[in-house]
């Protein structure tokens, strides 16, 4: 399940960083690895300019293929992760409660 709120949590997942001023030149030949993943509003109230007709994530078949990004994402191994979402402390919170079992996933891919 922790797997599952990684993918829909997970917007943009970033590798390492770019190595600081001053490393050495083993460190400086690294470059940073970057994934790029973008979704759809899964639980779309309808308020955007393109408003998409979607089966339910939550369905089993969904949730199965979200399950196998989240295996992918894992191998990935992102050291940041970036969503949009108007409060950190708010975000912060439900995942706390998630992670307790007091906090129930929606069709929200935040």
């Amino acid at each position: 399940m922790r797997s599952t709120i990684l993918s829909l949590v997970a917007m943009t997942a970033m590798g390492a960083l770019a190595p600081a001023q001053g490393a050495s030149s083993k460190e400086e030949a690294k470059r940073a690895e970057v994934l790029v993943l973008g979704v759809y509003h899964m639980a779309n109230p309808g308020h955007d300019i393109f408003n998409m007709q979607a089966d339910d994530v939550l369905a089993p078949k969904r949730q199965q293929e979200i399950a196998e990004l989240a295996a992918v994402l894992k191998k990935f191994k992102p050291t940041k992760i970036a969503v949009e979402h108007d409060s950190q402390g708010k975000l912060n919170e439900r995942y706390a409660k998630y992670l307790a079992g007091q906090y129930l996933l929606t069709a929200n891919e935040i």
